[in-house]
């Protein structure tokens, strides 16, 4: 089941034109993936706390190549508290560690720019002919990934066995 699940993936991604053209371009994406997915591994690999500080520090590399993935470390940070005691030390170190990384970022913006945020502003301000393309293209990419979410869902049903009722 898992190398299916893996091929069905792996073949509704290049499915997606998306996908296909901006996957051969090399640009930050790539790489902040990687380190998103470092900070993941790291964290479910976790046996100590040392597992964890390294993924806050992958995490906060993720962040500084793209800053969508901060929502690496805000899910790792989530993470630390689903169904465990809250403690002080997992809130401060987490914090601490991924401020380190970040804060000479921000003093180096304000040395060159005057602003600790410019980066994030100008990150923002990117011409778009159409402020509504991410919107009308959502039936374009979901048409392409039916192709593949129906055999999928089909799939699942067949292989679904019902446990007996008591």
């Amino acid at each position: 089941l898992d190398k299916r699940v893996a091929f069905l993936a792996s073949l509704s991604l290049l499915s997606l034109p998306l996908f296909t053209f901006w996957g051969v371009q090399l640009y930050t994406e790539i790489l902040a993936a990687a380190f998103g997915l470092l900070a993941f591994l790291f964290y479910y690999k976790k046996k100590t706390d040392i597992h964890l500080y390294i993924s806050i520090i992958f995490s906060a590399i993720a962040f500084l190549t793209r800053y969508t993935m901060g929502a690496v470390f805000l899910t790792i940070f989530v993470l630390q508290f689903i169904n465990k005691p809250i403690k002080i030390k997992k809130i401060i170190i987490p914090i601490f560690i991924f401020g380190a990384f970040i804060v000479p970022w921000l003093f180096y913006n304000q040395l060159s720019f005057g602003d600790p945020f410019f980066s994030f502003k100008s990150a923002q301000q990117l011409p778009l002919s159409d402020p509504l393309i991410y919107i009308k293209t959502i039936p374009t990419i979901l048409s392409f990934l039916a192709i593949l979410i129906i055999p999928g869902f089909l799939l699942s049903l067949k292989e679904f066995k019902p446990k007996a009722l008591p």
